[in-house]
């Protein structure tokens, strides 16, 4: 009785960001900072778009699963040869830092990284790539749905926007991760119209997504406080709404979509040393 009152008081719940995909594993280092533990770190370019003629999105990450950290060691000398290793991914609690570039063509310039956690890593056959017609870099997470608004492109054509703040982290104390996203589909976008009323009278819109692709990109701020300040955005296309709450009422049912692939709720638990480490990818991710 005692073991079972220790086990659910040390025990955490959790919001997962999570972003699924395929690409090239760089970079393998184990970090020494001046302060904290040593850590092994990769850099990861990962594909987007139609085979034929992908785009690359490149995430800095901490390689944080056990099994992970097996896979990317066993690879540093064929990664450190030059030899292309090709991985699939799972990576979670996702940022960016931006920073002026010292070197290379945008030299002086502000850049951005998006940096994360690598969760789960396995090794990509070119059989697997046989079967792929287009690159999924996909994100799933739950978060609150904010600033809606219909814009005009340069082409003249109307596109639907809006921001996310999604919950990353302990559910008692979570983080917010923002997306600023197009929205994409009929469907999509009737349910994030479906929101608007809710969203401009400071409701509460809770909702489960899943985004595609994303890339960040650095700014200075120009009001504010922290006017002058280098910062940097996420952008990212929202292409699915699986539950919308307004103010905790559910508005439109259905299962969280990491939990309609994974079977477990998006806010998982787990020990706080172990936390959705070891979980393998979703063949469905890519």
């Amino acid at each position: 009785m005692t073991t079972s009152s220790n086990a659910q008081t040390t025990a955490k719940r959790y919001f997962d960001l999570h972003t699924c995909g395929i690409g090239y594993l760089n970079r393998i280092r184990e970090v020494r900072p001046k302060k904290g533990e040593p850590f092994l770190a990769c850099s990861i370019n990962a594909f987007t778009g139609p085979v034929t003629e992908p785009a690359y999105r490149y995430f800095d990450v901490r390689v944080s699963g056990a099994k992970a950290q097996d896979l990317v060691r066993s690879c540093k000398a064929d990664v450190d040869a030059g030899r292309p290793v090709l991985i699939e991914f799972r990576i979670g609690d996702l940022w960016v830092s931006p920073y002026i570039a010292t070197q290379g063509r945008n030299e002086g310039l502000p850049v951005a990284a998006l940096k994360a956690r690598l969760l789960a890593a396995s090794l990509v056959g070119q059989s697997v790539l046989a079967g792929i017609e287009h690159y999924n870099l996909t994100t799933y997470g739950i978060g609150y749905l904010n600033r809606i608004r219909s814009l005009s492109s340069n082409e003249g054509d109307s596109l639907l926007t809006c921001t996310i703040a999604s919950l990353n982290g302990p559910i008692d104390e979570p983080e917010y991760k923002y997306f600023n996203s197009t929205v994409l589909g009929d469907d999509v976008q009737g349910l994030v119209r479906s929101c608007s009323e809710a969203v401009n009278a400071k409701q509460s819109v809770l909702v489960s997504f899943r985004m595609s692709d994303m890339q960040a990109t650095p700014y200075l701020r120009t009001k504010g406080d922290r006017v002058g300040e280098l910062d940097a955005s996420i952008s990212s296309n929202l292409v699915h709404i699986g539950m919308i709450k307004i103010d905790g009422e559910s508005i439109y049912p259905a299962k969280p979509l990491l939990e309609e692939a994974t079977g477990e709720p998006i806010a998982s638990q787990s020990t706080a040393d172990d936390a959705h480490s070891d979980t393998p990818v979703l063949a469905e991710s890519v």
